[in-house]
């Protein structure tokens, strides 16, 4: 069984680490993924073993808020926004910064004006100066810091260390050798004290998880917007008058009224009026499609003019855009690319490391005496201190563990904006490996709006009997129930022919690769290629040609014309600039040769008469040679090659269900859309952009570490003889601004434009 939570309390990378780890330990889960940008917790679990609730106890009990994922639009938009975290983090940064900075000026800047009343001494160990600030530091630390000290306890009862663990650390180290300090001072001596590092430190992170928290909820913009274009209302005919009601109690049947500027609440087919609607969200085309009777509309399009009444086909969460949203959903809470997992690897073994990092640094610089070194030393301890802090708080590995993540979010969210649906961020990594682009002929490089060029007769037949055999194959056609594009051009014929009904079918077989068979008054019918007739390839005819027999006999030859797709020409030549472009088809060398050469598609790289087998053996082989192929088909002919192929694209139309399935790509659009061959283009120069944004956020990360860790260790002090190092409080500001760094480096493939 699976089950979807939203988790609040992942401030960070590191704490959805620390959920993904108590999740895998509860017997009974099979597999579970973690999405600290959308707050969103996936888990497949054994039914039998274990519930929803059980899990929703064991993440609680770990810290964390947590409740299952509903329909409701609202909330689904508070997750992605990370509306909760933002306004927690600004609350307490605010009221932190109100405590710090008296803090900070007593501390550092009161004591530069000489003697003054704070330095008085209320008892011989204690004074007001101390007092103060251990009053304005305590609810630093045990209100505005809470949820780091929670997050760290949790983490420490399971015996492990996360980023959270770090910063609590740090925190805590300044704050209570601060205590300590005053416990042990010598009477009428001043000790010194780290409020100021604790309260500093407290204040940047929090500013930080503030702006990270902003800028995550940020990279989810793409999919906020789709969740955004389901309306709440839809306007309904009951009992002959319009009523509004929720869009919720909609259901199939349903006839719904759709007046200028409404947004289609559910799928629908068109029984009356027509106009033009706005698909740009859902396809990334501009251009208005006009619908008419018979039409289907789609969840999320806009009306633009026309009053339209439609019949609902599929609501809630049946229609088309719930279908996307889900795919984007999962793609973006689906399994980790090599680099991510890699980043994550890092990032468990970082802790401890920094952690005896810290108590080497504090050992060699209470060996060597901060005081020869720093011009403004506070003492031997308490400079080795804040060099081992600093080490602590400057190391959190957030920036690491983020830098995967929030690219795939905002590089597959910039994708659906372009209508390019694509599954995952491994998915993204394999298209930037493809060598060999496998195409299917029909209705992916052409329309598939076949036309019928020719009919003949093998037998002799009076026109009745010739009317009578049309309206079996269109009855035979009309049984497969996803219509072939061959299919639809001759029901499309008999239609101008006869409107009477279509005789029964009995006994109906689909043969992939082959055709047809069924039984009509007790006639067995077959409609398919030679293949399903036991006939030999028609000789030089260059169009598709569709056989019919009748009890074993040949009756019928039927030639159809396609037509290439708009702009092919132009994107297999693009394509052929850096990879192999190939064709495999069902129809005859003859048919399929002139589509090739007028693609520039050699004759050695086009493979005709494929049955399904064939298509997904031929990507096998291709395979086996080292090969990286990408397969685009469109029907349930191609699946087994799709499944096959390192990298899968379907279109997603009437008929395509089961490709779309197979897909690992998914292009929306309009079946004769010009754009479809476009957006594939625009796919692969998208996963090439968002790989190096991946890369250059990993660069990023390890290089703020590698240059954050010198300067907190003081490693140049010596080197230097000046005071070349991080504070603490300083050092915990950066660390938190190398999140907002990486996820503004992410966020700046928004701006990506397709070339």
């Amino acid at each position: 069984e699976r089950v979807l939570f939203v988790v609040q309390g992942m401030d960070c990378a590191g704490c959805a680490a620390s959920v993904d780890a108590v999740v895998k330990r509860i017997p009974g889960v099979a597999s579970n993924t973690v999405n600290y940008t959308t707050c969103q917790l996936t888990v497949d679990y054994e039914g039998h073993l274990l519930s929803g609730a059980a899990l929703q106890k064991a993440i609680e009990a770990a810290g964390y808020k947590c409740s299952v994922a509903t329909e409701s639009q609202e909330e689904m938009l508070r997750s992605l926004g990370k509306a909760d975290e933002v306004k927690e983090f600004q609350r307490n940064f605010f009221f932190s910064l109100v405590l710090s900075i008296p803090v900070i000026f007593i501390s550092t800047i009161l004591p530069l004006f000489g003697k003054n009343g704070l330095q008085f001494e209320i008892t011989p160990r204690l004074f007001l100066f101390d007092l103060v600030l251990l009053i304005l530091t305590t609810p630093l630390q045990f209100y505005c810091a809470r949820r780091f000290y929670q997050f760290t306890w949790s983490a420490l009862r399971r015996f492990e260390t996360n980023a959270d663990t770090l910063i609590t650390l740090g925190m805590s180290v300044s704050y209570l050798y601060s205590i300590f300090a005053m416990a042990t001072a010598k009477p009428h001596k001043r000790p010194e004290t780290l409020f100021e590092t604790s309260a500093e430190l407290v204040t940047f992170v929090l500013f930080g998880r503030w702006l990270e928290a902003s800028a995550t909820g940020s990279t989810t913009e793409a999919m906020a917007a789709l969740v955004k274009l389901a309306p709440d209302t839809a306007v309904v005919v009951r009992n002959e008058r319009e009523v509004t009601v929720p869009v919720d109690a909609l259901t199939v049947g349903d006839i719904i009224v759709l007046h200028p500027g409404t947004i289609v609440p559910a799928d629908a087919i068109v029984i009356s009026g027509q106009g033009d609607f706005d698909e740009s969200m859902l396809t990334g085309e501009s251009i208005p499609r006009p619908k008419q009777k018979d039409d289907l509309v789609v969840a999320g399009t806009r009306n633009l003019n026309g009053s339209i009444v439609c019949k609902v086909k599929f609501a809630g969460q049946m229609t088309q855009l719930q279908q996307i949203i889900k795919l984007v959903s999962d793609a973006q809470t689906g399994e980790k690319a090599n680099v991510q997992s890699l980043a994550d690897r890092v990032a468990a073994i970082f802790t401890p490391c920094v952690v005896i990092l810290s108590l080497i640094t504090f050992i060699a610089w209470y060996v060597m005496d901060p005081t020869r070194y720093l011009h403004k030393s506070r003492g031997h301890f308490y400079d080795s201190l804040r060099f081992a802090i600093a080490v602590i708080v400057a190391s959190c590995p957030c920036a690491l563990v983020v830098a995967t993540p929030a690219a795939v979010m905002v590089g597959t969210g910039k994708a659906a904006s372009l209508g390019i649906l694509i599954k995952g961020a491994p998915v993204l990594e394999h298209m930037t490996q493809v060598t060999d682009i496998i195409f299917d002929k029909t209705r992916t490089l052409t329309t598939g709006e076949f036309t019928l060029s020719e009919a003949k007769f093998i037998t002799p037949m009076s026109q009745v009997e010739q009317l009578e055999l049309w309206r079996a194959v269109a009855a035979a056609e009309s049984a497969s129930g996803a219509v072939h594009p061959l299919g639809a051009a001759i029901l499309a014929h008999v239609a101008k022919l006869s409107s009477e009904t279509l005789p029964m079918v009995q006994e109906f077989e689909y043969l992939p690769g082959r055709g047809i068979a069924c039984k009509i008054q007790d006639r067995l019918l077959k409609v398919g290629n030679h293949l399903l007739l036991g006939l030999p390839a028609i000789e030089g005819n260059t169009d598709t040609n569709v056989l019919v027999s009748v009890d074993s006999q040949h009756v019928l030859s039927i030639g159809l014309k396609d037509q290439l797709r708009p702009g092919a020409q132009q994107v297999v030549a693009k394509l052929q600039e850096a990879r192999q472009v190939w064709i495999l088809t069902g129809d005859e060398e003859a048919c399929a040769a002139p589509i090739a050469k007028s693609l520039g598609i050699s004759p050695d790289h086009l493979y005709a008469q494929c049955s399904l087998q064939d298509k997904a053996r031929f990507v096998t082989d291709l395979q086996a040679q080292g090969r990286r192929c990408l397969m685009m088909g469109d029907g349930v002919n191609d699946c087994l090659a799709l499944s096959e192929a390192h990298v899968a694209v379907s279109m997603h139309g009437p008929g395509t269900q089961v490709a779309v399935d197979s897909a690992d790509v998914v292009i929306l659009g309009q079946d004769a859309d010009s754009a479809i061959l476009v957006k594939l283009v625009h796919a692969l120069a998208l996963a090439e952009a968002t790989l190096a944004r991946i890369k250059l956020n990993l660069v990023l990360a390890f290089g703020w570490n590698l240059l954050a860790l010198p300067l907190a260790m003081g490693l140049l002090v010596p080197i230097t003889g000046a005071a070349v190092y991080l504070p603490p409080g300083l050092a915990g500001g950066l660390m938190a601004m190398s999140c907002v760094g990486i996820i503004t480096s992410s966020l700046m493939l928004q701006r990506w434009q397709p070339p």
